[in-house]
Formats: C-alpha cells, structure tokens, sequence
C-alpha cells in the first residue's frame, strides 16, 4: 500500500511540475491547483503512513487489546491467548503486539515458577496445567512441568501441606501489609519448621517491628537468630565438636529450665536430648525435676515422658 501511494504521488507531482513545459502557450491551465491539491494530498497521505506504519486500533479492537491485557493480568491462560490470537489475525504485521503476546507466555511461565518456589503448589500447578493445556506444542514446557511433579512426590504429604501453608500465609502477609505480631510469628515458626531459617529471620523480624514494645517477640527473634548462628557453626565443625557443642546446648537448656519452670515444649525437648545423648543419669534427674515442676499436671508428664 505505501508504495502504491509513493508512486502514485510521484506521478501526480511529475505531471503538476511538467505539465506547464509540455503544454503550448495558448493551453489551459486551469486545472493546476487541482492538480497540485491532490499532489500534496496524496503526499500528506504518504508521509502519515509512512510515519504511523499502519491505521490505528479501532474502538472495538482496542476493547479487545484490553481484554487480552486484562485476561492476562488475571493469569486466564486460554483467554489470554484467544484474544491476542484475534487480534493478530488483525493486525498480522504489529510486531509490538506480537511481542507483546510473546512476552504474555514467558511472564506466566515465570509466574508458575515463583508460585512454586515460595510454596504455592497449588497455584503452580494450576498455572503450568492452564499453560500445558493452551500450549501442548511446547515440549520444554511439559518437560519442566513432569521435573516438579516427581520433586513433589518425593516430599511427605504432611511436609506438602506446611509448604502450601507458608506459601499462602507469605502472599496474605504481603497483600494486606500486616503489623499482626502473632501471624508473622506463625509463619515464621512454620519456616522453621521446615528449615528455611533465613526466611523465619526476616518472618520474626517482621514480628518484632509490628510489636516493637513487646519483649516476648524480641526474645523469641533472639532465640531464632542463635540458633541460626550456632547452626551454621555446626555445618563447619567435626563431628566430635558437633556433639560437644550439643551437649553444652542441653546443659544450658536444663539450668534454665530448672531455674525458671519452663514450659512442656521445652520439657520435652529436654527429655528428647538427653536420651539422644544416651545421659541416663542426667535424664534420670531431669526426670524428678519434671515431677516436681508439673506435680499437679500428671497429664502433662505422662505426654512429656512417653517414648
């Protein structure tokens, strides 16, 4: 089309610049505004293609474009993909919205992605199905897919549901902009749970910046923040210091104990040690000590003791 328009305008302009030469003395010339008008018109017309490269969306096209973006937003895979397919059936040669539409796939790929590694299975695998299912061509696609699908499997069903757990609890947390001491104290002995240390850091840390007078959550982000430290000492001793370090971990656990009264958790935690340790006579007083802190609790020793 834009050569046709070059074209023809470059025979009008011959024809309005020449005509005059060809012409005798006596012809009439009436017909040279005309014919410059529609010279300079076609050119105009031209230029502005030549400039905007094609027409614009129209109304009902652009409603279009904003319902593929909006599909897209709201992670519809198959609509998504349906509108900006009828759009390029339209406008073929848009390489913007094409590029567009490219992009759409590879930010929805990366979006099951990230649900996965923050521990939003459910949300991941919802995402790469939708993907698989409007994209059965991308073999990569479905290869990656299978990969996480036999991670899972290897992981306990209960260990699952503390991931997805986490996962969902992160996102709240983030959308509401919470300064609830008590959910970021969850969600941070949920990390810890399951081993993520430096993600129950910064969980307490939230914690303690939502309650910054209450010295209950600045104790516990202590207690995180030295076991996180001696952990990592550990990773860098010998066995032989491993142990000793343990056990000096279990003597400091029972003189605060035993000063202190302590709570089951911590009872039982202390019981667990010890019999790891293989410290019979040290369990054996820490036993009579139990006895004597939960004296009107029987029930609470017999669930502290139990093996």
């Amino acid at each position: 089309m834009i050569w046709f328009l070059l074209i023809a305008t470059l025979i009008v302009v011959g024809v309005f610049l020449f005509a005059p030469l060809l012409m005798g003395p006596g012809a009439v010339k009436t017909k040279s505004p005309i014919l410059g008008f529609a010279s300079l018109t076609l050119a105009g017309a031209a230029g502005l293609y030549g400039w905007l490269g094609q027409p614009a969306l129209t109304t009902a096209s652009a409603q279009e474009h904003l319902k593929a973006q909006h599909y897209y937003a709201d992670r519809q895979v198959g609509a998504s993909k349906t509108a900006y397919e009828g759009l390029l059936e339209i406008f073929p040669d848009d390489s913007g919205l094409k590029a567009e539409f490219e992009k759409s796939q590879t930010d929805l790929r990366d979006l099951a992605r990230f649900y996965y590694l923050e521990g939003q299975l459910r949300q991941s695998v919802e995402t790469y199905e939708a993907l698989i299912e409007n994209y059965p061509e991308d073999t990569a696609l479905k290869s990656e897919y299978d990969s996480m699908l036999a991670d899972l499997a290897t992981i306990p069903r209960e260990q699952l549901r503390k991931i997805q757990t986490v996962g969902d609890l992160k996102q709240t947390l983030r959308e509401s902009r919470s300064r609830n001491p008590s959910e970021w104290r969850q969600l941070g002995d949920l990390q810890m749970q399951l081993g993520d240390y430096n993600g129950a850091l910064i969980s307490y840390q939230e914690m303690v910046a939502s309650a910054p007078i209450d010295p209950t959550y600045a104790d516990i982000l202590a207690r995180a923040e030295t076991f996180v430290e001696t952990r990592k000492q550990a990773n860098e001793m010998t066995p032989e210091e491993q142990q000793a370090m343990f056990e000096n971990m279990v003597s400091g656990l029972a003189a605060r104990l035993y000063e202190s009264g302590g709570t089951e958790a911590e009872w039982s935690r202390l019981i667990r040690s010890r019999r790891a340790l293989g410290q019979s006579q040290a369990l054996a007083q820490d036993m009579e000590k139990l006895k004597q802190v939960f004296a009107d609790q029987p029930d609470v020793i017999t669930r502290i003791l139990k093996p």
